[in-house]
């Protein structure tokens, strides 16, 4: 059921004065008389973020501008002074941070490292007089507990000034949802209120940094989720250790397995007693190389007992899923596995060198990545990402099979179909029109040939059209059901006819030109330029010669928000005809939601909306 914006909870936001310090929570194992009082004053920042965002069911549209706020704080990193914030906070264009008092100046930041999966991110302030008066916050020694007394600070919605709300730690999972990335990690939950602006705020306990603030369920009260401080140390050491921009700072095994049972067991000649999982198969570009098979038996990781409901227990005496083991540990670390093979048992250690989604054959790219597509003979190519699935309404299932397969060679793509343009720009030998309809029933459909030629990636497919010299082409699918596909080919003049008819801004997105053959718009006939469409009109005025100037009764169209806060932008939101898992929020991206149980948000407050599930991330739109 979707859920109306109105369910969405508005906590009570408490103001903080300056002399007000940290709640103590007492704790007989922590020391804290050489932790200073913690001063959100010098230690807690209001972060704005600009930049653009592309629609990922219609790439070739103009992107807009947006505009959105959240919360950080500063962090001593390497010896240096650092901000940490969330990653939907800070994938942006621009961004800047700013004090809550004090000091009024709105100070540059670059993004010095960003995890998508653990949706952190690292920043640096280049201003002396920042770095003079920021206080780092210290780090907890150890993970929250259930009753840890907290503050939450930050910047969320409903005020301009930095608000503090207290609560307790009620609940600790160790394998949850991440609304951001939909990878399952720790997380702990506040009784305190989060609202829309706290995402990347700090959560304090005993002084200390206890937790940062990213998402909740929409509508219900209390269930305000953090990121541990164990996921933000095990973030800022594999930054020590990669020190790359972009990046996951989660290995993966990246096999395929399935549970046991009693039928199983006697099926493959095992004891009762034996417990594990059977590996299913091992992609070839998986981590593991040919040191397991399938058919294999997992019986233990690093020592612990696999069960045969893929859990292992803890040291907390809980039961989670065993890839929790590989989630502890860095890229570059090693495992160690024993199986069984046939009768005999084995032992090897694997190396973990592929990062969580890095073999993933549908990605998930951030919002302001340009989607990649191609526009020919009134078809619009796009590669398939996991944008692209939870943004649309048309009917994915032909395609969301690809989800969750691991690529066979590096930079193996999904090329389909997601658009047609319902019109001729070709004739029979009869002199009749010839229309492209038939491939409407080809739609989200992996394309697997073009005229005979294998396509693997977009770029395959954008040169092998550029380059045939026939006058139609035919595209096989990668389903044994799917008849060929033939349908004529538009020439670089006919293409650029339909692109100007229905005001398409872009044959290709930008990193694909160089395969495009060069033709200007000027070659196109004037007689072909104008309909009675201001839209048109409007974008035929930079790349044409004078056009005849739009008419009052023309209609206005809207251009979208932008960082002066005019109105905001609506035609680059999702279809009207998008299918939608959850509701309609003022959020960042929470891609690949359709599998969240608990449907949790990111908190988050935007001028944009877009579709997601029940989870949102606290980070607050601009006007």
């Amino acid at each position: 059921m979707a859920t109306r914006e109105e369910d969405v909870v508005v906590p009570i936001i408490t103001n903080t004065s300056p002399e007000d310090t940290s709640h103590s929570n007492s704790s007989p194992e922590m020391n804290t008389e050489l932790i200073p009082a913690f001063n959100p004053d010098v230690s807690v920042l209001h972060i704005e973020a600009w930049g653009i965002e592309y629609s990922h069911t219609r790439p070739h549209v103009t992107p807009f501008s947006s505009g959105s706020s959240g919360s950080g704080f500063v962090v001593m990193h390497l010896d240096e002074t650092y901000i940490v914030t969330n990653a939907h906070v800070a994938e942006a264009e621009r961004l800047t941070v700013k004090f809550p008092r004090g000091d009024n100046t709105k100070y540059e930041a670059t993004i010095i490292s960003i995890d998508s999966s653990c949706d952190l991110a690292l920043l640096k302030v280049d201003n002396v007089a920042f770095n003079e008066r920021a206080v780092p916050i210290p780090l907890l020694e150890r993970s929250p507990k259930i009753d840890d007394c907290i503050e939450v600070h930050g910047f969320p919605m409903g005020g301009k000034t930095v608000s503090k709300t207290r609560g307790t730690v009620s609940r600790v999972e160790n394998q949850h949802n991440y609304a951001h990335s939909n990878i399952q990690l720790p997380v702990a939950q506040l009784t305190a209120a989060i609202a829309p602006g706290n995402s990347g705020g700090p959560v304090i306990c005993n002084n200390m940094l206890i937790g940062v603030a990213f998402q909740g369920i929409r509508g219900v009260e209390g269930s305000g989720q953090i990121i541990p401080v164990s996921i933000v140390k095990h973030f800022l050491m594999h930054n020590k250790m990669i020190g790359d921009v972009h990046h996951s700072s989660f290995p993966e095994l990246n096999i395929k397995t399935s549970k046991l049972n009693s039928l199983t067991k006697t099926s493959l000649g095992l004891a009762s007693t034996t417990t594990g999982l059977k590996v299913k198969s091992v992609p070839l570009l998986s981590c593991s190389g040919t040191l397991l098979q399938e058919n294999d038996i997992l019986t233990h990781i690093d020592g612990i007992q696999i069960h045969d409901d893929a859990t292992v227990m803890l040291e907390d005496g809980m039961f989670e899923p065993y890839d929790v083991l590989i989630k502890r540990k860095h890229i570059g670390d090693t495992v160690s596995i024993s199986f069984i093979r046939g009768n005999d048992s084995h032992a090897c250690d694997i190396t973990l060198n592929k990062a969580h989604g890095a073999n993933d054959l549908v990605p998930l790219i951030p919002s302001y990545v340009q989607p990649s597509f191609y526009w020919d003979s009134g078809l619009l190519f796009q590669t398939l990402t996991k944008n692209f699935l939870s943004s649309t309404y048309s009917n994915t299932a032909k395609i969301k099979k690809y989800r969750n397969i691991s690529r066979d060679e590096d930079n193996e793509e999904v090329v389909f179909i997601s658009s047609i343009i319902p019109k001729s720009y070709a004739q029979d030998a009869d002199g009749n029109n010839i229309y492209n309809d038939d491939a409407k029933d080809y739609k989200n459909m992996k394309i697997s040939h073009v005229n005979g030629t294998k396509i693997k990636t977009l770029a395959d497919l954008i040169i092998t059209m550029q380059n045939t010299t026939s006058a139609s082409i035919k595209l096989t699918f990668d389903d044994d059901d799917a008849d060929d596909l033939e349908i004529p080919k538009a020439s670089h003049l006919e293409n650029l006819m339909l692109m100007r008819e229905f005001s398409i801004a872009e044959l290709c997105s930008s990193s694909y030109n160089r395969f495009i053959r060069e033709i200007s718009f000027a070659d196109v006939p004037e007689m072909c330029l104008f309909h009675n469409s201001l839209t048109q009109l409007e974008i035929l005025e930079e790349v044409s010669p004078p056009a005849p100037p739009p008419t009052t009764n023309d209609v206005e169209v809207d251009r979208g928000d932008s960082i002066d806060g005019s109105e905001p932008h609506s035609p680059n939101q999702v279809d009207s005809e998008a299918e939608l898992d959850g509701t309609h929020i003022d959020h960042a991206d929470a891609e690949e939601t359709d599998a969240v149980v608990n449907n949790p948000i990111m908190t988050g407050e935007q001028n944009v909306m877009r579709p997601t599930s029940n989870l949102f991330q606290f980070q607050q739109h601009l006007d």
